[in-house]
């Protein structure tokens, strides 16, 4: 039962070697029936010392792939670079300090297990109480966008958790945008593709900062959102179209104490 989780990042600070190491153990707690993969990707351009700590880290944790490339490009891009090169039947994105509680993903796994195609988190009142003002205010308005235009599962697209099979997978791989509104792209291009999306609210984690946006960053994604708008007409409704082999188990997960 092999899943490959994929990490974007971009210059991390801090500790953050050492949180993703405790991150990844107690995953691996909870979840002991799975091989889990983990794909990590900066977004260029890459020091020597982040190679050498990922380098220390993988002598850790053999179980983690490192890629990096030198030009920025964007989380977007990122995360398909990534999802590209993922190998097992499921896919999980998120973000690379793990913001969410443990127990979120394992109910992604599951729902993922029961059949879904397309898992996708929804964040809570309690992750909008915590988030910076300038974050909160442009996330309620971007929600108000999707329910205003797009005919979408769910109006909070930017959660940061998403898991998929491998139909799933063929659609994140047609996406193109390149930076944060590849979720939104994403969920559009499934939903017409009449995929099978299972929503699941998310739980933030204590002591998870946040990082701020740029405005030359809110200027391109204003670009994406009208790009989207005629996505949006252009893509036909389609009936469910099959992209490959399904991997389905039949397994029960307990949350270990």
């Amino acid at each position: 039962m092999e899943i490959s989780i994929v990490l974007p990042l971009y210059q991390p600070k801090g500790d953050w070697a050492e949180q993703f190491l405790d991150n990844q153990n107690k995953l691996k707690a909870l979840l002991p029936r799975f091989n889990l993969t983990y794909i990590a990707v900066h977004d260029g351009p890459t020091v020597a010392e982040l190679k050498n700590r990922f380098a220390s880290i993988q002598a850790l944790c053999p179980d983690i792939l490192f890629y990096d490339y030198e030009e920025n490009r964007g989380k977007g891009y990122a995360l398909r670079y990534g999802v590209s090169r993922a190998t097992a039947p499921y896919t999980i994105v998120m973000d690379f300090d793990f913001p969410f509680e443990l127990k979120n993903i394992q109910q992604l796994i599951e729902e993922l297990y029961a059949g879904s195609e397309v898992v996708t988190g929804r964040r809570t009142s309690q992750y909008f109480s915590i988030l910076p003002f300038k974050r909160k205010i442009i996330s309620r308005i971007y929600s108000f966008c999707n329910k205003l235009f797009f005919d979408l599962p769910v109006n909070d697209t930017q959660s940061g958790l998403k898991g998929f099979n491998q139909n799933g997978k063929a659609v994140f791989l047609q996406t193109s945008i390149d930076q944060f509104l590849i979720d939104t792209e994403f969920l559009l291009r499934a939903t017409k593709r009449a995929l099978s999306i299972k929503v699941i609210d998310l739980h933030l984690r204590q002591h998870v900062s946040f990082s701020d946006f740029d405005y030359k960053v809110l200027r391109k994604e204003l670009r994406n959102l009208l790009s989207l708008l005629r996505l949006q007409h252009r893509l036909p409704k389609e009936k469910h179209v099959s992209f490959g082999p399904l991997y389905s188990t039949s397994i029960k997960m307990t949350e270990t104490k």
